[in-house]
């Protein structure tokens, strides 16, 4: 998969040489220690990974995003391949300094201060798929913001203040706890269990080696994450989908296959009701859109800069 920021780490810093926002993509092994001021959120593109925190082990699926706060510990140790990880790490103080410093019209100290204590006030928290859906295009601004080089500083500070706009906003209903994916937690093991054998695995399966009846699992995936077990495979085969046709040259026989479709036909037949798309369109309308994407610069001149202005006249 491309790298997604032009170098491993990119950051705003105050002229004390504070780092007040710091984006990283992560890489397996990567470990960070979190300051107590700061604000963590994990990000993680279409895939499943899992990483270490506060001693157990977490699983993520697809567009998922984690939020922490306060001082921690974070090792990414698996991830699918294709996936990616993106930590975005605010610091709090630093983060209100730089709007109380420049002044702008549209918000005060009081309301940055208000913004992030409403963040803040119940962590840490796992925002799942599909409610996550409402994060994606703030995340992506920010990370436009960095890949230009012209001048990323005060648009990637105000995408992300539009970022916590965004989750302050999510209801309780739409985000959940993290727990370790034991047996303990069911949704989250049989989250773990359908990352590991979604070609093959089904629900009488996953309640014989977890020792809970299907209804209970399929109840606790219903509440956890919005969707029962059979949504859930569907959703873990239709994330590996785009990753093989968007980025592999698998025939589109082998990536049914890879998928864990006995024919064709049915391949078809689930990634039409998924996208209202063929598989073959859907592959040639993905690789028409990479051809066709403005340089970084093109997409800084057609967006980017007249959103800064529209934010400056607001």
């Amino acid at each position: 998969m491309q790298k997604i920021l032009p170098y491993h780490e990119v950051s705003v810093s105050l002229p004390d040489g504070r780092k007040i926002i710091r984006l990283i993509e992560c890489e397996m092994g990567d470990e960070f220690h979190t300051g107590n001021d700061e604000f963590t959120f994990i990000w993680l593109f279409p895939g499943t990974g899992a990483f270490a925190f506060d001693s157990g082990t977490n699983f993520m699926m697809g567009n998922d995003f984690m939020y922490v706060d306060g001082g921690r510990y974070i090792k990414f140790d698996d991830f699918l391949t294709d996936s990616k990880f993106i930590m975005l790490i605010v610091d709090k103080a630093g983060f209100a300094d730089f709007f109380c410093m420049h002044s702008y019209s549209f918000v005060s100290c009081d309301d940055i201060h208000r913004l992030l204590d409403s963040v803040s006030s119940d962590s840490p928290y796992l925002v799942h798929y599909p409610a996550s859906r409402r994060l994606i295009r703030a995340a992506d601004l920010i990370i436009s913001d960095f890949n230009d080089i012209t001048n990323p500083r005060e648009l990637a500070v105000i995408d992300t203040m539009r970022f916590f706009n965004s989750l302050a906003n999510l209801s309780d209903k739409e985000y959940s706890p993290l727990y370790t994916a034991s047996k303990k937690y069911p949704a989250l093991y049989a989250m773990k269990m359908v990352r590991e054998n979604y070609r093959t695995i089904t629900l009488e399966q996953l309640s014989k080696e977890m020792n809970y009846s299907a209804a209970y699992i399929s109840r606790s995936l219903k509440e956890l994450l919005g969707m029962g077990f059979e949504q859930l495979v569907a959703y873990r085969r239709y994330i590996v989908g785009i990753g093989l046709l968007e980025r592999s040259s698998m025939s589109l026989e082998q990536v049914a296959s890879e998928l864990g479709f006995e024919t064709y036909a049915g391949f078809y037949k689930f990634w039409k009701k998924q996208t209202g798309l063929s598989p073959e369109q859907y592959r040639k309308n993905a690789r028409i859109k990479v051809q066709s994407e403005l340089s970084p610069s093109e997409l800084a001149e057609k967006y980017i800069v007249p959103r800064l202005e529209n934010t400056h006249d607001r």
